[in-house]
C-alpha cells in the first residue's frame, strides 16, 4: 500500500489523517510512481483567496450516492471533495 495507508479491520485500506493543521510536504509512492504531495488545511486556502479580494459565493460538500450501499457508507466517512464558487468583485 502507498505510504500513509494502513489496513483496518476487515483488510480495507484506510488513510489516517493526523496533524491536520500543520502544513507540510510528504513524498508518497504507489505503483512505481513517486510524487511530493503538499498538505495545507482548508483555512490556508480560504485565507489566501480572501486575501486576494475574492468573495465566496457558494460552498458545497456533496454527499456520495450510488448503487453499492457499502461503498457509499464508506465514502460518507470522509469528504472527498468540495465545490466552491468564488467571485472577484468589479472595481
Amino acid at each position: 500500500m502507498p505510504d500513509g495507508w494502513t489496513a483496518e479491520s476487515g483488510g480495507r485500506p484506510r488513510f489516517a489523517i493526523d496533524h491536520y493543521l500543520e502544513e507540510r510536504a510528504v513524498w508518497v509512492g504507489w505503483r512505481g510512481i513517486r510524487v511530493q504531495n503538499r498538505h495545507r488545511p482548508l483555512s490556508t486556502y480560504m485565507a489566501l483567496l480572501l486575501g486576494h479580494g475574492l468573495e465566496l459565493r457558494h460552498f458545497f460538500k456533496p454527499a456520495p450516492n450510488g448503487s453499492d450501499p457499502e461503498k457509499t457508507d464508506r465514502c460518507r466517512r470522509v469528504p472527498y471533495f468540495h465545490i466552491m464558487e468564488w467571485r472577484k468583485p468589479a472595481i
